[in-house]
């Protein structure tokens, strides 16, 4: 089996090159057709030559022996174009044949499991393998393997990780291309972040986990006032009940995190922050963003509420390089 897959690189790599021989040939062919063309049209031409001046100048034999002289050169050149044509032509013959025989080759071999030819990977292809590699041992706990998969591992290894289980690509899932702060990045499946490096790709890790700090649970369990950042993916919601955070002043957004938490999350109507999210997210669905948020005390006549109030936009997408 072995010698058979070296057999089919041979053959795979031996054929275009081939191809592009018999090219070659066939266009230096053409070129030698019409020199050979070209020779014969000078040839008439002094044969011609020749005849007048034997006629007209029988006492110029200095000229006529030069012309006759001229003449055998050429026609001297033009045999040799001629006997290099043929055996261009029959180089060209040698190339077809060694094509077929190839091609019958490959299609003689035995179609059984493992005999396919091995395809060379695409770029798509080793993108989606780096983050299943990455999957695989990050399901199974080992974060000394799954580290060599991800962008700054001296980081990440030190991070207070919460557990998320990864999930698989399959080879059809989209890749999106697209340029941040002049790196080449890769959206996979609208979940996972790789970076290009050099010939390598490396997964963000806290942009494809959307990893905070603090999560959401435990934000909205300290109802903490001093602002936390946040990666989230935010909805503008339609259901703001809330009588001291009224609509009114109020945008309402719901909020979830990588730590599949939710909270209803609000923003002034008239602060940067609440313009800003307003405009990318009235024509409706989820974005990935990054904010700043903190717990804010209100009350009107009757009542008082604390809720997760957005101070700061920070920026859309969650790549932080």
């Amino acid at each position: 089996m072995k010698k058979i897959a070296l057999l089919i690189v041979a053959v795979m790599l031996a054929l275009p090159g081939m191809a592009q021989k018999k090219s070659e040939l066939a266009s230096q062919i053409h070129s030698l057709d019409s020199a050979l063309q070209a020779q014969n049209v000078v040839i008439q031409s002094l044969n011609a030559n020749v005849l007048q001046l034997t006629t007209l100048c029988g006492n110029q034999t200095m000229q006529i022996n030069a012309l006759s002289d001229s003449l055998r050169t050429m026609r001297n050149l033009r045999d040799s174009i001629r006997t290099l044509r043929r055996d261009l032509a029959e180089l060209s013959r040698q190339y077809d044949a060694k094509i077929a025989s190839l091609t019958k080759q490959i299609a003689d071999l035995p179609k059984g499991e493992g005999s396919a030819a091995p395809e060379l990977k695409t770029q798509k292809d080793t993108i989606i393998n780096t983050v299943n590699q990455f999957v695989e041992a990050y399901n199974d706990g080992n974060q000394e393997e799954w580290l060599k998969y991800v962008l700054h591992p001296e980081k990440i290894g030190k991070l207070s990780l919460f557990e998320k289980r990864a999930y698989r690509v399959s080879a059809n899932s989209p890749v999106r291309q697209f340029t941040y702060k002049t790196s080449t990045w890769f959206e996979v499946s609208e979940t996972y972040f790789v970076k290009k490096e050099g010939d390598t790709y490396k997964l963000d890790y806290e942009s494809s986990f959307a990893y905070n700090k603090t999560t959401l649970k435990e934000f909205e369990i300290s109802k903490n006032t001093t602002p936390h950042t946040f990666k989230v993916e935010i909805r503008l919601s339609s259901d703001n009940y809330n009588e001291v955070f009224s609509e009114d002043r109020y945008y309402c957004f719901s909020t979830s995190d990588a730590s599949t938490s939710f909270v209803s999350f609000y923003v002034k109507k008239n602060s940067e922050a609440g313009k800003k999210l307003y405009e990318l997210t009235k024509k409706g669905g989820k974005i990935k963003v990054i904010v700043e948020a903190k717990y804010v005390r209100e009350q009107n006549t009757e009542y008082y509420d604390i809720q997760p109030v957005i101070t700061r936009f920070i920026q859309e997408g969650w790549i932080t390089e």
